[in-house]
C-alpha cells in the first residue's frame, strides 16, 4: 500500500452511516472499536512512531534553530505578509482569503492591510459564509463591506483549468502555534495554577483509552523537542505544535483541489495554498516565545494576535469579549471530508475513497487483527 500523507481519523463513522453495501467480511470490523484508537493521522514531526497506517513522515518539517528569533509577534506577522503580498503581485495571482471571522483570519486579513499595497488589495477577494459576518461585525463592516469582493464559502472553487493563477490564504495551523482546545478549556475553568504546575500531573485526568494512547505519544516524543517542556501549558501546546500540524494543513485539500488531477494537488498545496501561521518564521516565533505565552494566558487565550489586531482597529468591545471558539472554517473543512468519503491522501497525492472497494480491500488487512 501507498504510504499515506493524510489519513481521515474517523472513517469509521462514514462506514456505520453509509447508504452503499459493505462487504460482510467488514460487518465485524465494525462492531469492534478497540484498534480504533490507534487509527488516525498522528505524525510526529519530531521521532518516528508505529502506526497500524502506513504514514509517510510530516510535511512540515519543524524548525530546530531558534537562536536570533524575533520574538515581537506583530513584525513577525507583518514580515510574511509582506513576503506574500509582494509575490503575489509580481506573479501576477489572484489571491483568496478564506475567512471565518475568528482571531486567525481576522489576523491574517489585518496583515495584509497593513503590508499590502493598492494593486494587491484591489485584487483580493474574501471568502466567507454568513456566520463569518457575526463573529466579528464591527470589523466586516469597517474593512469588508462595501471594500473587497465577496464568495460565499459555498461557491467557492478551483477552477483546474487556471489553478496556477489562483493563490488561496487561510488560517490553519493558529491553533498549533498558539496552543490547543485542551489549554483552552483549562483557561475557561480559571485552571492556571494546574497549567503552571508539572506537565506529570496530566497522568492524573481522566480520560478514554484513544486520549490515553496520545499522550503516552507526547510523553514519548520529549526527549526530541527543542524547547525544554516544564508545564501543563507547555504539554498541551506541544501536543499541538509537534503532533496536529500535518492533519491540521491537509484537512481542506479535498476541498480546495476535488477537480484536480494528483500532480496538479501537489503542486497547488506547495505553491498556491499559502498558511501565514505555518511559515518558517512563525514557527520558530512559537518555539521561541513558550514562556512569553505562558505569561500571557491570565490576560485573554491567543492574546498575541488578539492585541495585533486590537492595534489595528482599536475596538475594545471585541477584544474584552472575543473568545477562542469554533469557526465557520473548521466546519467548512470538516464537512467536506465527511460528505465527499474521502479517508486519504498517499504520498502520490491520490485521494482515497472509501465507497471504492480497492480501497477497502487495502485498508482491511490492517484493521483486521486476525487477518
Amino acid at each position: 500500500m501507498n504510504n499515506f500523507i493524510y489519513f481521515y481519523n474517523q472513517f469509521l463513522r462514514l462506514l456505520i452511516t453509509t447508504d452503499f453495501n459493505i462487504e460482510s467480511s467488514w460487518h465485524p470490523l465494525l462492531q469492534n472499536r478497540q484498534w480504533n484508537q490507534q487509527i488516525g493521522h498522528v505524525v510526529s514531526r519530531v521521532h518516528d512512531i508505529d502506526s497500524p497506517v502506513p504514514l509517510s513522515g510530516t510535511i512540515c518539517p519543524m524548525p530546530r534553530d531558534i537562536a536570533g528569533t524575533d520574538l515581537d509577534f506583530g513584525r513577525v506577522m507583518d514580515g510574511i505578509a509582506d513576503h506574500h503580498c509582494r509575490q503575489i503581485v509580481r506573479d501576477g495571482q489572484r489571491p483568496y482569503l478564506f475567512y471565518s471571522g475568528g482571531i486567525d483570519s481576522v489576523s491574517i486579513l489585518v496583515s495584509l492591510l497593513r503590508t499590502g499595497n493598492r494593486e494587491f488589495l484591489d485584487r483580493l477577494t474574501i471568502v466567507c459564509s454568513r456566520s463569518s459576518f457575526h463573529e466579528a461585525p464591527r470589523f466586516y463592516d469597517r474593512y469588508i463591506r462595501n471594500r473587497f469582493q465577496i464568495v460565499n464559502t459555498d461557491d467557492f472553487a478551483v477552477d483546474p483549468d487556471d489553478h496556477d493563477d489562483i493563490v488561496v490564504l487561510d488560517g490553519e495551523m493558529g491553533n498549533q502555534i498558539m496552543g490547543s482546545c485542551g489549554l483552552y478549556d483549562f483557561v475557561r475553568k480559571g485552571k492556571f495554577d494546574q497549567l503552571a504546575g508539572h506537565y506529570d500531573s496530566i497522568k492524573d485526568i481522566p480520560m478514554c483509552a484513544g486520549d490515553r494512547y496520545i499522550v503516552d505519544l507526547v510523553f514519548e516524543s520529549l526527549p526530541y523537542a527543542p524547547v525544554e517542556i516544564s508545564t501543563l501549558h507547555d504539554f498541551f501546546w506541544w501536543s499541538n505544535f509537534n503532533f496536529k500540524v500535518d492533519e491540521v494543513l491537509l484537512r481542506k485539500l479535498t476541498t480546495y483541489t476535488d477537480a484536480m488531477t494528483d500532480d496538479q494537488r501537489r503542486l497547488f498545496f506547495s505553491k498556491n495554498l499559502i498558511r501565514p501561521y505555518s511559515h518558517e518564521s512563525m514557527q520558530r516565533w512559537s518555539l521561541a516565545s513558550l514562556e512569553q505565552r505562558r505569561n500571557s494566558l491570565r490576560m485573554t487565550t491567543k492574546y498575541f494576535p488578539k492585541k495585533y489586531i486590537f492595534d489595528f482597529d482599536r475596538d475594545e468591545i471585541w477584544y474584552s469579549q472575543k473568545r477562542e471558539a469554533f469557526s465557520s472554517s473548521r466546519i467548512f473543512g470538516e464537512k467536506n471530508l465527511g460528505s465527499n468519503f474521502i479517508i486519504g491522501i498517499d504520498q502520490h497525492w491520490r485521494l482515497w475513497d472509501i465507497r471504492d472497494r480497492t480501497t477497502r480491500q487495502h485498508l482491511q488487512p490492517l484493521l483486521d487483527p486476525q487477518g
